[in-house]
């Protein structure tokens, strides 16, 4: 088997660690071009004492490379289809780089957003966004965060509208935000939380149903040659062992996720 690059390993794990944590594929890929971190094409280069050219990262790359089973350590074509030997296994080239575990939640956590199912964290977005009101303003208009020279403060949105402004100067958004903070605290600080968290259980339905995969290829070999020879022999083995091994797996136990 291939022996796996730990410096390019690495990188894959951090980037799959971020994905899960909530970060977009875009903001990765531009975090590593500024970085300067190698693609795996210069590491390679690296490692064989060669210049690096500089490749830079790519969305659309990256966003295949986390889709494919590489990242499992299986050998796959162009076009991303599984590479079977003859006993109709997938062919397993190097360790994996991802656990099972690791790689069922970075697929969930893509389907997911391919879907729209999961909402995006916004990125520096105003603390009191459609909670602070102008109490100058008859209709309570909402207040906005803007820079300033210094500091960042929330203003009536009724000062970018042309031909109106109130009298409401604003407040500084660090006091507005701390205040606002120590009230809901003060208040519902005492309160317990509930958060969600998900409890992988072990399964072997994916090995079951990759050895019923192989079994079925055998089958329609099994078809195709002539009975009674060397072929089918050694055919009917490969089948007999893919039998006793679905056999094991199926009464080994299993737990569902939590």
């Amino acid at each position: 088997m291939l022996e796996v690059d730990p410096d390019a390993a690495e990188v894959v794990r951090d980037i799959v660690r971020r994905i899960l944590d909530g970060a977009s594929v875009n903001s990765i890929v531009a975090d590593l071009n500024r970085r300067g971190v190698p693609t795996s094409l210069d590491i390679q280069r690296i490692r064989a004492g060669k210049e690096p050219k500089g490749a830079l990262w790519r969305v659309g790359n990256l966003a295949r490379l986390l889709r494919s089973e590489t990242l499992r350590g299986y050998l796959v074509t162009e076009d991303g289809r599984p590479v079977i030997d003859d006993a109709g296994r997938r062919v397993r080239r190097a360790e994996p780089i991802l656990t099972g575990d690791d790689w069922t939640a970075l697929q969930r956590e893509l389907d997911d957003r391919a879907n729209n199912r999961k909402p995006r964290p916004r990125v520096n977005a105003a603390l009191l966004l459609r909670i602070a009101y102008c109490d100058v303003c008859p209709d309570d208009r909402p207040m906005y965060v803007r820079p300033g020279r210094s500091r960042k403060h929330y203003r009536c949105s009724s000062k970018a509208v042309g031909g109106f402004g109130c009298s409401n100067g604003g407040a500084s958004a660090e006091w507005l935000e701390e205040y606002v903070e120590a009230a809901f605290l003060n208040r519902f600080g005492h309160y317990e939380v509930k958060r969600r968290v998900f409890v992988p259980g072990e399964s072997h339905a994916e090995e079951v149903a990759e050895t019923e995969e192989a079994l079925g290829r055998l089958v329609e070999r099994l078809e195709k040659i002539p009975s009674g020879g060397a072929a089918e022999r050694a055919v009917l083995a490969r089948t007999a062992e893919h039998e006793e091994h679905l056999a094991a797996l199926r009464a080994l136990p299993e737990t569902p996720d939590r």
